[in-house]
């Protein structure tokens, strides 16, 4: 019987562990893991297998309607972790199976015929102990593990059936007891959890699919793309706006910079940043507008470019500005003129759009204005992870998407810049593009509730 250790990761979310699965025992703990701020333990947790693993937990920034649990499903040892925004369900351990079939009562209720997978019959004589028996002929699903793999073809099996245990000897000596519902044992239910399962089967067909009975909760997952938002203060209350509910607060983990305000995702390692910068100079802008249209066909715009015209070269200014020597920036969607709810004109002109980062793995020094990631370097963590895109002779390289919105406060001399970051290594990895595709459609979500939400609550934050 082996003692199994295990540890999956749903994003930043880590689950680790050990199963004995001759005790029927699991303990472990479940934490975050985030590139850049290393290992925080949330929960300890431990149980029987039988009864199953169920807790609560909390991602920090005052969010604790999150649950985990652990169970016997199906043929497997099975976590469910069901966060504010989403559910999840992964496997942990594959349960061995060696006999699988249906047990069938007899008329004198103290017999019963198992009938294997492969049509080979095995006899059951044992004491109920006054239980009451399914009705007559009725198939009920049961499963054998590693305990009983001497059970196989014609043969009998003697024993008892308790409440809560049983006890069974195989013609070869062999005696097999335990309690009912731990991973080792010859029937995974008790005759009343058979019949509950299995009474209204009429045929012979096995129910395989309730072959175990285990209480399991109600979890209510969410499994769809809808994420939840809730309004969040930053810089003291000073500047607020909607993000999504789960998302954990950076500052709980580690220091982040004055300017800066960094949120994480619970499930992927997408995040979003939200920076107070000075604005960048018309003069300064138009430097750069002029830079980029000599490397192009275009005529210069110098000095009488329109304002929309400046607004969005800064944009692009400010782009240029995450990036080192090597890196490129493609446009997805180019900047384009907003409206924001909460603003009047006279008050703000806002820029969203979409670009696409593509980063040497080797060449990456980093800059200040991106939080740290898992191998030291700047800027993984917003300009993907650390995994190779391609074959042996393809660039080491990691790409990303920067779905952005930009904010100039022209009185305040201030641009306050949003930036939802989806790093495409992690999906690329796995060759999940549906899954990337759904993350690009959650950020472009985002920004769009920042859009809705954004508000300047005391603007003497920008002096």
């Amino acid at each position: 019987m082996p003692i199994v250790d295990f540890e999956r990761y749903i994003g930043p979310i880590k689950i680790k562990g050990t199963i004995d699965e001759k005790a029927g025992q699991i303990k472990g703990e479940i934490g975050t893991h985030i590139p850049g701020f290393g290992y925080k333990s949330l929960k300890p947790f431990a149980g029987f297998i039988k009864d199953g693993v169920h807790e609560s937990f909390g991602l920090g920034a005052g969010i604790t309607d999150s649950y985990f649990g652990i169970s016997v499903k199906g043929y497997a040892v099975v976590a469910q972790i069901n966060l504010p925004d989403k559910g999840h369900e992964f496997t942990i351990f594959e349960l061995e199976t060696t006999v699988q079939g249906a047990i069938r009562f007899t008329r004198d209720n103290n017999v019963a015929y198992f009938d294997n997978v492969d049509g080979s019959p095995c006899h059951f004589e044992f004491d109920s102990q006054g239980f009451n028996l399914p009705p007559l002929d009725t198939p009920i699903a049961i499963l054998t593990y590693r305990s009983l793999q001497k059970l196989h073809g014609p043969q009998t099996v003697q024993g008892t059936i308790e409440p809560t245990k049983y006890s069974f000897k195989l013609q070869g000596g062999e005696k097999i007891e335990g309690e009912f519902l731990e991973p080792r044992l010859a029937l995974l239910s008790t005759a009343q959890y058979l019949r509950a399962l299995c009474s209204s089967q009429a045929s012979s067909t096995p129910c395989r699919e309730n072959s175990v009975a285990l209480p399991l909760q109600d979890t209510s997952f969410k499994t769809d793309i809808d994420m939840a938002y809730s309004g969040r203060d930053f810089y003291g209350g000073a500047i607020a706006g909607a993000i999504p509910t789960s998302w954990l607060d950076s500052s709980d983990l580690r220091e982040v910079p004055d300017h800066q305000e960094i949120y994480l995702s619970p499930t992927t390692l997408s995040n979003f940043i939200l920076e107070v910068n000075e604005a960048v100079p018309d003069n300064k802008a138009l430097a750069y507008l002029d830079q980029q249209q000599q490397q192009s066909t275009a005529p210069a715009g110098g000095v009488h470019a329109n304002k929309e015209t400046i607004d969005k070269a800064a944009v692009n200014y400010h782009l240029h500005d995450l990036c080192d020597e090597g890196d490129t920036i493609q446009a997805v969607i180019p900047p384009a003129l907003i409206s924001l709810p909460r603003f009047t004109p006279e008050q703000a002109r806002a820029y969203k759009g979409v670009a696409s980062f593509t980063t040497p793995k080797t060449q990456r020094k980093g800059g200040g204005r991106v939080p740290g990631s898992v191998d030291g370097s700047a800027a993984t963590t917003t300009m993907g992870a650390s995994n190779s895109v391609g074959g042996a002779d393809a660039p080491q390289v990691s790409r990303l998407s920067c779905h952005y919105l930009l904010v100039r406060l022209e009185k305040q001399e201030t641009d306050l810049l949003a930036f939802m970051n989806v790093p495409h290594d992690e999906f690329d990895a796995r060759g999940d593009p549906s899954g990337l595709s759904r993350e690009e459609e959650l950020a472009a979500g985002f920004i769009d509730k920042l859009v809705e939400t954004l508000e300047v609550k005391n603007w003497g934050l920008f002096g």
